[in-house]
Parts: C-alpha cells; structure tokens; sequence
C-alpha cells in the first residue's frame, strides 16, 4: 500500500458496480479510506450517520434517483468541509459547476486513467477546502 499524499476519507458513489468497486479499489491501494455509495440517497443517508468527516465526495454524475450535482450541490450545501470531485464518462475533463451558489468542483472522465484519478485526487485534497 501507498502513502496517501494527504491522510484522508473519500465516498465514491456510482450506480454501476463494476465501477464503484473499481475505483474503490485504486483509491484503496493508494492508501486512502473509502466508503462507498450506490446512489445518492445511500451518499447522504452515510454522510449523515458516519459520524466522521469525510473528505471528498467523488461522485458519478449520471444516477437514478438523484443525480451526481444534485448530491454534490447538497453536500456543498450540507457538510460545509468536503470537497467535491465528480466523474463523468459523457462530459469532458475539467471543471463542472454545481448548486445554486455556481460552485466549482473538479471533473474526471471516465473510463478512469488510474495515474490522473490519483494526481487529481490528490491536487483536491492538498487544497485544504472545497474549490469555490
């Protein structure tokens, strides 16, 4: 196992399976603690009930139910100290704004290359508070 960059908690929410165990999976091996969500109901039900901070929210944006800047808007909203990474395979690599306040939260594509996941993840975390 890797030392994280920065010591830190991530949710990973996906509706697909394969995906979330995947990028569960790296996360993991780059030495992070991850919990994981299948939508974004299960996201904010965990947040909710976890008792302690999370980190970053990394989130599809795709999902039934409740979108993926729907629940990166509440939790922007909500739990005021998590950052907010989302993951897209049909929107390009960047930046997305989300919630009512526009803010900016960074963007990956998907399939997910390991080596930019981890950079980004890490470049989120060492900013030390949500990209605004």
């Amino acid at each position: 196992m890797l030392a994280p960059p920065v010591p830190a908690t991530i949710l990973v929410v996906d509706d697909l399976d394969m995906i979330r165990r995947m990028v569960t999976r790296m996360l993991t091996l780059a030495g992070y603690t991850v919990l994981e969500a299948s939508d974004g109901q299960e996201a904010l039900t965990l947040l909710r009930n976890h008792g302690q901070p999370v980190d970053l929210l990394l989130t599809d944006v795709l999902m039934p139910r409740m979108n993926g800047t729907e629940l990166a808007a509440q939790v922007l909203h909500e739990f005021a100290g998590t950052r907010v990474m989302l993951m897209s395979a049909y929107l390009p690599e960047g930046t997305a704004t989300v919630g009512r306040l526009g803010r900016t939260v960074r963007l990956v594509q998907k399939p997910i290359d390991w080596h930019q996941l981890a950079r980004t993840v890490g470049a989120v975390l060492a900013e030390g508070a949500p990209v605004t």
